[in-house]
């Protein structure tokens, strides 16, 4: 329907359960950059934007003092502060707060920018508990070295209701791409909905589209997209097939990358996906091999072969060759 929401999509996500406060954050938080940087992204490229909901929720109950209902409502609004204008938000928040203090309140709250100007609004509004745990995070992760990618944001607050602490966002910073490119949070109640103790845990979804977006953007998608495979193994025959799981299974039992093309196949067929995927070696068994004993280990490169007997020694003499 849009750039960044197709009708289907994958989702790779992670979580960690039981960690000490504050260490599954730090350690879900690195998984994601060093995944990014994994493909050569930068801190110019994307921010780490967070919040904590003890944070929201202590400045929800302590100083505007709204029930849950009304926070419910104000933590919509919050979500979306920064896609509507500040006419509409002022309007939404004062279909919720009836109170003009109030919203001047939540107005100074979303114009918090930086993990300085947080600290003196805890101080300032006696929410030091609340925030230090995201004090924390923030300063461990500068420690580091990634302050460049780190920013409060006030208007991170994750829709998902079952959020009670750390909440993020990586954005993309280019402008044609403008969005979040994973989030997620920690949650200490979600066990809870399986009638589970209550356990800690935090985590992220990254969808395969927004990633590939955010890839193509800067020019970051990697041009080879396969695995490095040793062999390419394929059987021309049905009466070859046997040799060929074989062959196969014996080599990667000695660590070998195998990859086997399933059912019979034309020659040229099989060169083209190791061309294609660039394996290293290739090994076509048919019915001329079985009769006289004997098969080709392929170079894809330098188009050298080599002629191997297939008896007991052959999986060694072709480990011999990838060597």
């Amino acid at each position: 329907p849009q750039r960044g929401r197709l009708r289907e999509h994958w989702q790779f996500n992670a979580d960690i359960f039981g960690a000490p406060t504050g260490q599954g954050e730090i350690e879900i938080l690195l998984l994601i950059i060093n995944f990014l940087e994994s493909f050569g992204a930068h801190a110019h490229h994307a921010s780490l934007l967070l919040n904590d909901r003890k944070i929201v929720d202590g400045f929800f109950t302590k100083c505007l003092m709204i029930d849950d209902p009304s926070k419910h409502k104000v933590y919509k609004t919050l979500d979306r502060a920064k896609k509507i204008s500040s006419e509409n938000l002022q309007e939404q928040l004062q279909n919720v707060l009836h109170d003009d203090q109030k919203i001047q309140a939540t107005l100074q709250y979303l114009e918090l920018s930086c993990f300085k100007s947080l600290a003196k609004f805890l101080d300032h509004n006696n929410l030091q508990q609340e925030g230090q745990e995201l004090l924390d995070i923030a300063q461990k992760l500068t420690s580091l070295g990634l302050s460049p990618y780190l920013s409060f944001d006030p208007t991170i607050v994750r829709g998902l209701d079952y959020y009670t602490g750390l909440v993020f966002e990586v954005f993309d910073k280019h402008p044609e791409n403008k969005r979040a490119i994973c989030g997620g949070g920690a949650y200490g109640n979600l066990l809870q909905i399986f009638n589970e103790p209550a356990l800690a845990g935090i985590g992220f979804g990254m969808g395969d589209v927004t990633l590939t977006d955010f890839l193509e953007t800067h020019q970051l998608l990697p041009k080879e997209i396969f695995p490095d495979i040793d062999i390419l193994c394929a059987y021309l025959t049905p009466r070859a097939e046997s040799l060929a799981w074989k062959i196969s299974n014996d080599l990667r039992k000695n660590d070998a990358n195998v990859e086997l093309m399933l059912g019979d196949q034309k020659p040229k067929k099989i060169f083209q996906l190791a061309e294609y995927k660039k394996h290293r070696y290739v090994i076509m068994l048919g019915d001329h091999e079985l009769d006289s004993g004997q098969l080709e280990l392929k170079n894809t490169s330098t188009k050298e072969t080599f002629p191997l007997k297939i008896d007991s020694s052959l999986v060694q003499n072709i480990l011999q060759k990838l060597r």
